[in-house]
C-alpha cells in the first residue's frame, strides 16, 4: 500500500465505520500527516476492552505527531461507540480537540444527554491538552 503523504483530512460518510477494520488501520498507518478525522455515521468497536487495547498497536504515526482534531457526529452513546471514542482519545497523544455532536434522539432527553457527557469526560486522554467539545 502506498504512503498517503498528502492526506491531512479523512472524513467518513454516513455509513458504519468499524474502527478495527484492517483496511482502515492500514490507511491510518500509511497517513503520517493526517490532522483531522470526521465520522458522520456510526463509529463502532467491540466492547471487549482487552482486545481493543491492541487495536492501534502499533499506534499510527499520525496519532503520535499530527492528529489534532476528531469530530464524531450523530453520537448515540452506545457501548460500541463509547469503546471507539475511548481508543481514539487514548491513543491520539497530540489531540487538541474532540468534538462530539449527539444524535437528535437526545433532543428531548436531557438526563441521558448529561449521562453521555459525563461518560465521555471520564475517559482517559492521551493528550493532556485535549478539549472535549459537545456540540
Amino acid at each position: 500500500m502506498p504512503i498517503f503523504k498528502n492526506l491531512e483530512h479523512l472524513a467518513f460518510d454516513e455509513s458504519l465505520v468499524n474502527l478495527d477494520s484492517v483496511a482502515l488501520l492500514k490507511i491510518l498507518q500509511k497517513s503520517p500527516h493526517l490532522k483531522k478525522m470526521e465520522f458522520y455515521g456510526v463509529i463502532n468497536l467491540s466492547s471487549d476492552d482487552e482486545r481493543n487495547d491492541r487495536i492501534l498497536d502499533p499506534v499510527p504515526p499520525c496519532f503520535l505527531s499530527q492528529l489534532n482534531c476528531i469530530e464524531v457526529y450523530k453520537y448515540t452513546g452506545n457501548e460500541e461507540e463509547l469503546s471507539a471514542v475511548k481508543i481514539l482519545l487514548k491513543n491520539a497523544v497530540v489531540l487538541d480537540k474532540l468534538v462530539i455532536t449527539c444524535s437528535h434522539h437526545f433532543a428531548n432527553d436531557l438526563e441521558n444527554l448529561k449521562k453521555v457527557h459525563e461518560q465521555l469526560l471520564k475517559l482517559p486522554r492521551g493528550s493532556k491538552h485535549c478539549e472535549l467539545v459537545f456540540d
